[in-house]
């Protein structure tokens, strides 16, 4: 097993655990078939102007996957759904992060 591998195993066995740190939610690609995934999730992240408290309604979060296709989602576009819950969120922004391990998500449920 090469160390990628080894670490993309353990995010998935300590870092992605549902019993730890994880939630468990239905990812839906734009034009795809939704999948249940884990992930994790930063509620009420305040945006990136410095504007500390400006989502108090907690419209707006980070959101964590494994970029793969076998634990996670191997491609993030805008609009995907992410339900949490009985809530629909949509991916606003998204980029691979940790080596292209993770995917670091800004995702809404704003209906602004």
């Amino acid at each position: 097993m090469t160390l990628k591998a080894q670490i993309a195993a353990d995010l998935n066995a300590v870092y992605f655990d549902a019993a730890a740190f994880a939630e468990t939610v239905t990812y839906t690609p734009v034009g795809g078939a939704a999948q249940t995934i884990k992930a994790i999730i930063d509620y009420g992240v305040p945006d990136e102007s410095g504007l500390a408290g400006m989502d108090a309604v907690n419209t707006d979060a980070e959101l964590w996957l494994q970029a793969d296709a076998t634990n996670g989602i191997a491609s993030v576009a805008v609009n995907d759904a992410v339900t949490i819950g009985s809530e629909t969120w949509r991916v606003i922004y998204a980029r691979k992060i940790d080596d292209g391990l993770i995917w670091r998500c800004r995702i809404s449920r704003s209906t602004r």
